[in-house]
Formats: C-alpha cells, sequence, structure tokens
C-alpha cells in the first residue's frame, strides 16, 4: 500500500492511541476497532513505530502497541533571554 494510501489509516491510529495513551493495543484489536484489515494495520503500526509515534511492546502470545507521548521542553534563546 502506498504511503498516501495509508495516511488516513495512520491519522486513524494515532487518534486511536492518543485518546487513550496508557493503553495497550494488538494489531487485531485496532484492526477490528477500525474495521480494516490486519494487514494493513500492522504495515502502519511499523511505520508508526519507525517514527516512534508507537512502542512496540512483547506482550503474551503477540506483540502490542502503546502510545509514545512526546517529551515537551521550552527552549530559551541564551543570547536574547526569550522563549522560542
Amino acid at each position: 500500500m502506498p504511503n498516501h494510501e495509508r495516511l488516513p489509516l495512520q491519522v486513524e491510529c494515532t487518534m486511536l492511541f492518543q485518546s487513550n495513551p496508557c493503553r495497550l493495543h494488538s494489531a487485531a484489536d485496532i484492526a477490528r476497532m477500525l474495521q480494516c484489515p490486519s494487514d494493513e494495520v500492522l504495515s502502519v503500526l511499523e511505520l508508526l513505530t519507525q517514527k516512534e509515534i508507537v512502542r512496540r511492546i512483547e506482550y503474551k502470545e503477540a506483540p502490542a502497541y502503546r502510545y509514545n507521548e512526546p517529551a515537551v521542553s521550552e527552549e530559551i534563546d541564551v543570547h536574547q533571554g526569550e522563549r522560542l
């Protein structure tokens, strides 16, 4: 599946993880919730894992995935003393 065709599913998966960031999801659960083929979900999960949006966790019989919350930092310009 080309990247431009995966974009809607990437967005749906990301929103699913963001809605409950502490919950673990299996690929099969996500496919069932989003009503799409498991192979497409796995492809998107691999991409989201590479981009560090989700983490893959080896769990029981199948891997599980969890949202990887981004670190928030505030940068200060030392020379200007102003926040960026």
